[in-house]
Order: C-alpha cells, then sequence, then structure tokens
C-alpha cells in the first residue's frame, strides 16, 4: 500500500489538476507511432534498430528472454518504453484502444515484476528510472479521460514503491549517467504524484544529487567525462526535456544550473561534430546527425530563451582549433580536415582503450576512425575488439591493452598545444602500460599534412604497433614504406614512415583467425575494413609518421629527429621542436614560442612511478641474476625449509622443521634462537630433518646452515615462531 494517507480529498485536487506533459524519450513521426502502436497490439514490439519482433501476449518480457534477445531490448520492454507510443497515439487519434493495450501491459509487469524479482532489469538501476518516467507520463494520458479511484490507487502504489527505490542510497548511481536519469526521474515522479506524503523529501534529495551528477559527468569546459560524445548528446536532451519540464510546472529556479552546463555541453558536442554534421564516432558513439538529434520536436517544445541558445551554439563560428584541457581533447580543424585528439580517462564508463588516439576527417568523409561500439554484450569478441586498443589510432605494446582499472585514472592526459595560422602542435602522455611511458605529439600543417610523433620508454623487450583504422569505404595498399588509401572517388590519403625503420608494415582486413580488421558504424553490425601497422621492436621505440590528404601538394620536405629535437622542413621553412626539461617549445624560422602548457598532477606522479618501477624491476632482475650466479658458484642452490605445524605452539609441542636443497655432500646445521639470543644448537649432520619439542615460551628463529663437499655454506632463516604456555 501507498506509505501514508491519501485521501479522497487528496484524489480529487491530482484528478483536477491541469495536465502536465511529461516528456518522452520516443523521437518518432506522426506515422511511425501510429504504426508501432498497431504492431504492439498485433504482439510485434520495437527494437533499438527500429526493428519489430514477436513476443506475443502476456509475458512479453519472460517470451524476450527465452528468444536470447540483445540486452538492450530487455533493457527497453523493462523500462516500459512502449507506454509513451501508445500514449501518443491515443492523444492523436482518441482511440481507446491504444489505452487500453498501454495500461493492460503496465499491469501485466505490475503483477509479475513489482516485488524484488531477480529478473536483471526489472529492478535495474537505470530501466527502473525511465520506467517511472513513462508510467508517470501514462498517467497523465490516463487521467484526462479514464479518471477512476481504483486505477488511481494503483498508479500511486507502484510510483511510490519506484521512489522509494531510487532515492535508496544502496540503489543509486553516483558519478554516472544512469545516476542523473535516476534523479530526473524522481524529480518527475515527485512532481506528478505530488500527493504521496514524501514526494518533496525525494524531490530534495533528487536536486541535491543532480546538482553533483552534472560536476561531475561534466568537466568546467563543458566536455564530458564519460568518455563518448553520444553519451554527451544524450544527456543534453535529457537536460532539454527536464528543463521544459520544470518550465512547465514553475519550477524553473531549482535547476538554474543546468542550463549554464548546457550551453558549454553543446559547444563541446559543435567541436567533435564533423564537417558533415555527423558526430564523430570516438569511443562509445555513433554518427548520428547532430542538428537533427537536437533540433526536433524536444527542442520545439522547450522555452523560447531555451531555443534561442541552443540555435546561438550551432549557428556560431567554429573555431578553428580547440582544446579542451579538462576533458583532455583536441581538435584541429582547417578548410580541409579535421583531425580530433583524445586521451581522456576520468571513469571506467563508457572508456575504451584509446588513450592517445585520434581520428580524422578529410575528403568530405571519416578517414581514419575508432572502431564504434557494437554493442553492449561485453563477452562479445566483436565488442572486446572494438574497445581494445586495436581499435584505436594510438600504439599498442606486445599485443596488450592498456590497464584502465580505477587506480590508474588520470594516468593520461593533454600536456601540451600551440595554436598557428598555418601550423599546429598539440601532445600527451599515458602511463598505463606497466613500465611504459608513451609520449606522442601531433603537428598539423597547412591545409592537409599531419605528423604523428610517438617515443615509448619502456625498460625491457618489447614489441611496438602504430595503428591506423581506415574507413570501410577505403581500399589500402602498402608502397614501399608507405600505405597508400583510395576512396571511392579517387581522392588518396598516404601514411609514411619517416624514419624507415619499421620492422614490418602490415595490413589486416577481415581476420578472424585474431580478429583483426573490423570495425562496427552501425549497432551490433561488424565490417571488414582495413588496419595499418607500423611494428618496431626493443626497449624504447619512436615513430614519425606523415599523413598527407593531396599528394601532389606536399608541404613537408624533410625531417629529422635527433635526440630531443625534431626538425621539419616545409614550403622552403623550417620548424624545430624541442623537447625541454620542463617545457615544449616550438621554433618556426627564427621565432622561438613556449608551448602552451597543462599542469597534470596525476601524469607526472605517473612518469615517477613508472621511473621507479622500472628501478625496482631492474634492481630486482639484477639481484635475482646475483643470486642465480652465486648458486651455481655454491654448488648449493633451491633452498628452502618449512615446518609440519604453523605458528603459534604450546608448549611441549613436537615440531618437525625440514630444509630442502640441491647440492654433492651436503650437511645440515641447526640453530634456535629465542628472543634474539642464541637457545639452542644442532651441529652438522646428513639429515635435513629436526625434531623439537619447545619446554618454554618465547619468540623463536630457526636457521639452517647448509654445507656441501666443497665447504661452501648458505643460510636460511624462518620468520618468528611463538610458543605459548
Amino acid at each position: 500500500m501507498v506509505n501514508g494517507s491519501v485521501d479522497m480529498y487528496n484524489l480529487q485536487d491530482i484528478m483536477n489538476r491541469e495536465k502536465i506533459n511529461v516528456f518522452s524519450f520516443q523521437n518518432l513521426s506522426d506515422e511511425q507511432t501510429i504504426e508501432f502502436s498497431d504492431n504492439i497490439i498485433k504482439g510485434y514490439y520495437l527494437t533499438r534498430q527500429k526493428t519489430l519482433i514477436q513476443l506475443g501476449e502476456g509475458d512479453i518480457w519472460g517470451n524476450a528472454k527465452q528468444l536470447s534477445v540483445d540486452r538492450s531490448v530487455l533493457f527497453w520492454l523493462h523500462s516500459l518504453s512502449f507506454l509513451p507510443i501508445l500514449c501518443t497515439a491515443y492523444e492523436m487519434t482518441g482511440i481507446d484502444k491504444y489505452m487500453d493495450k498501454a495500461m493492460e501491459l503496465m499491469d501485466i509487469w505490475n503483477e509479475l515484476y513489482i516485488q524484488d524479482s531477480k529478473e536483471e532489469f526489472s529492478w535495474h538501476d537505470h530501466s527502473t528510472a525511465i520506467r517511472l518516467i513513462n508510467i508517470s507520463k501514462l498517467f497523465e494520458c490516463w487521467k484526462v479521460k479514464n479518471w477512476n479511484g481504483k486505477n488511481c490507487n494503483k498508479f500511486l502504489e507502484m510510483v511510490d514503491i519506484h521512489l522509494r527505490k531510487l532515492v535508496e542510497e544502496s540503489f543509486y548511481m553516483v558519478n554516472h549517467n544512469h545516476g542523473l536519469d535516476q534523479d530526473i526521474a524522481v524529480f518527475v515522479g515527485a512532481t506528478v504524484f505530488d500527493i504521496l506524503e514524501e514526494s518533496n523529501k525525494y524531490k530534495q534529495i533528487a536536486l541535491e544529487r543532480l546538482d553533483k551528477q552534472i560536476n561531475y559527468l561534466f568537466a568546467n569546459d563543458g566536455s564530458y567525462k564519460e568518455h563518448s560524445p553520444h553519451y554527451s548528446l544524450l544527456i543534453c536532451t535529457r537536460l532539454f526535456d527536464l528543463l521544459n519540464f520544470a518550465y512547465s510546472t514553475n519550477q524553473q529556479d531549482k535547476v538554474s544550473n543546468v542550463k549554464t552546463i548546457l550551453e558549454k555541453a553543446l559547444k563541446f558536442i559543435r567541436d567533435v561534430t564533423y564537417k558533415d554534421g555527423l558526430l564523430s564516432n570516438l569511443g562509445d558513439s555513433e554518427n548520428v546527425d547532430v542538428k537533427k538529434y537536437i533540433f526536433n520536436k524536444r527542442l520545439r517544445d522547450c522555452q523560447v530563451d531555451i531555443i534561442n541558445m541552443v540555435e546561438e551554439v550551432f549557428n556560431g563560428k567554429r573555431k578553428t582549433n580547440a582544446i579542451y584541457k579538462d576533458g583532455n581533447y583536441a581538435i584541429l580543424n582547417t578548410e580541409e580536415s579535421q583531425l580530433i585528439f583524445s586521451s581522456s580517462f576520468h571513469t571506467r564508463v563508457h572508456k575504451h582503450h584509446d588513450d592517445l588516439s585520434f581520428i580524422l576527417y578529410g575528403h568530405n568523409q571519416p578517414l581514419l576512425i575508432d572502431c564504434g561500439k557494437y554493442n553492449y554484450n561485453y563477452n562479445d569478441k566483436e565488442r572486446q575488439y572494438v574497445i581494445s586498443a586495436m581499435g584505436h589510432n594510438t600504439v599498442m605494446v606486445d599485443d596488450m591493452n592498456t590497464d584502465i582499472k580505477r587506480l590508474n585514472i588520470g594516468k593520461s592526459g593533454i600536456i601540451n598545444y600551440y595554436f598557428g595560422k598555418e601550423k599546429s602542435f598539440v601532445s600527451g602522455i599515458q602511463c598505463l602500460y606497466e613500465g611504459i611511458i608513451h609520449n606522442r605529439s601531433i603537428i598539423s600543417i597547412k591545409e592537409k599534412e599531419f605528423i604523428i610523433l610517438d617515443e615509448i620508454k619502456g625498460y625491457k623487450n618489447h614489441k611496438f604497433e602504430q595503428l591506423f583504422n581506415f574507413h570501410p569505404t577505403i581500399e589500402c595498399q602498402i608502397n614501399q614504406n608507405m600505405i597508400v588509401g583510395r576512396l571511392e572517388d579517387n581522392s588518396e590519403i598516404y601514411v609514411t614512415d619517416l624514419l624507415r625503420d619499421s620492422k614490418n608494415i602490415i595490413l589486416h582486413k577481415g581476420e578472424n583467425e585474431q580478429f583483426r580488421g573490423w570495425c562496427s558504424l552501425e549497432y551490433n553490425k561488424i565490417e571488414p575494413t582495413y588496419q595499418g601497422t607500423f611494428v618496431k621492436e626493443g626497449t624504447n621505440a619512436r615513430f614519425a609518421t606523415h599523413i598527407c590528404l593531396d599528394k601532389e601538394n606536399i608541404f613537408v620536405n624533410s625531417f629529422e629527429w635527433i635526440d630531443d629535437r625534431i626538425k621539419i622542413s616545409y614550403d622552403n621553412k623550417y620548424m624545430t621542436i624541442i623537447d625541454g626539461k620542463s617545457n615544449k617549445y616550438i621554433q618556426i624560422d627564427d621565432q622561438l614560442i613556449q608551448a602552451n602548457k597543462l599542469n597534470k598532477l596525476k601524469i607526472q606522479e605517473a612518469i615517477d612511478e613508472n621511473i621507479q618501477y622500472v628501478y625496482k624491476k631492474k634492481y630486482t632482475e639484477e639481484r635475482n641474476r646475483r643470486e642465480l650466479l652465486e648458486k651455481k658458484v655454491m654448488g648449493i642452490d633451491e633452498i628452502n625449509m618449512h615446518s609440519d605445524k604453523v605458528s603459534p605452539q604450546k608448549i611441549g609441542e613436537e615440531i618437525a622443521w625440514e630444509c630442502d636443497a640441491n647440492g654433492e655432500g651436503l650437511q645440515y646445521a641447526w640453530y634456535i634462537y629465542r628472543n634474539g639470543q642464541i637457545y639452542e644448537k644442532i651441529s652438522y649432520k646428513k639429515t635435513n630433518k629436526l625434531k623439537w619439542k619447545p619446554n618454554i615460551s618465547g619468540k623463536y628463529i630457526i636457521k639452517v646452515f647448509v654445507k656441501n663437499d666443497k665447504g661452501n655454506k648458505i643460510i636460511k632463516k624462518s620468520g618468528i615462531y611463538i610458543i605459548q604456555e
């Protein structure tokens, strides 16, 4: 039952209250709404890809599970995301069958899953939030013409359970986009069902959490800290919904900070959108049309000042170059091309092994890409591939992924940049391979040329691969020290090893044995594409790679990398990059410029840790080498000692000690120390065993001396062994 009393007077209040317009996450045309609603009545349900699956009647959630559908379908079904579609069809047509079906499906879910079901998505942190919003929308649609007290109480009971669940501290997703949706859901549910006794308390909890979530999810510069711009776009639409809902219920003063964050976030989305208007596919992003995604019915329903703010951002002039210092993104823009460089590691949410990776747009299409997200079935080999280092344009070490455990958050980022009129420079560092420091710099020259510089320092022999993942419309071939990619319109991209010292230059495409050369540009679809790799081996490695989009107009004439100086001649001019002790400098002809430096304390700590790691590894290896040598010289090795009973033991208990060693003519002597003083000695004998029955309490240490027939000796001692009374 509903917590607290809800009398008939309150029910009359909610019945007579003006309808609240609760937003919907669906973005369908009127024709699609009617079509999909009719299909739902026939037992066919819409999936994420706007395709239909037949689930029949009754427990459609159980039916879906038996069909082994994708997790996203189960999420969608348990969110009751079909309710807003049916509501809209009912409001458009006034035909009762749509409302009847919506109420029927809600009742069935309520009967089967309202209790603590073990089904993953019935009470999943995210589906629960979306479901509460959808139930709230259904209620507002239902109450206009279908009011009755019995069904109203049913709604109240369901919503009360949802609100209680969502405000539970143990159920709440702190620092996560799911938590943001939980906050919005509680705000909406507590507003629509404000006759519930604790609705104001729930709303206050949601608003306090919401403020913290927004400040966590978005960096100060507006970049999104869960790595994938598509989710930034999604969260922005959620914030549009929240703002509009707050305005329509006269609560805009409670979410005053949302508009400020939105403006910054939209500028970031604009800057990581390709020149053709499609969102770049960084991380778990898809190439959606950004303006169509934003400038839809959802925005048109917003208040005028919100619409004006959005139009001002997207109609404003895009910067030539942009740096997002907090988010660790750099965008190098020219009239002809666009390169997006990222080294962002703020959380494990939607995190790929993509640090120091970049994507490149040119010739009016993506050229070098991230390999997509495929789906969220984390055990699928395709999902594992697209999030791996292999799925990104970075450097992979020893065929392994970077270590993105939580302790390594922040050990990657952009540290220097310089933006000039014809040339720009950006550099970053990541320390996500144990004992390895990877420094990458990218130089943009004129309109269509880039140089990618990688310096990787390790402590032992490694295999290093500089990776380039091409868009699937590009055909590639190797020509000496160069990979040539040809587009469908015969435009070309040239990727050249400037140092000419790679062990191998390899092209992979659609390989199944090792699974390389694939990408996923559409959800749950994988397709073959070319991956080019430059391979080197050693303790350290340097890569210098020239990328050119116009072979007839190459400006770079020569290149050399000596010690800490990189000298490039281009178009009869010179550019030198100097890697100083604490700063990077760019010399252009006679002008010396200090690059802008971004102080990243966690990166400096990681560099120091790696230096210490290498020192300790080398020290340990040297110590082990010496010990092995000493054992060989001494003629005694593999010495070990142990007892048959663990400490502590009682007085009078017999304890057997044994020493294991290899050598010729070995003899063993035993010394027993009590409280730091020699207590008993057993002289050399051929037996490697000692039987000891202590008759006094104390802290003991046992030492064994092992001697071979040459007179060489090795000592082994135990830890403290306690004898109690």
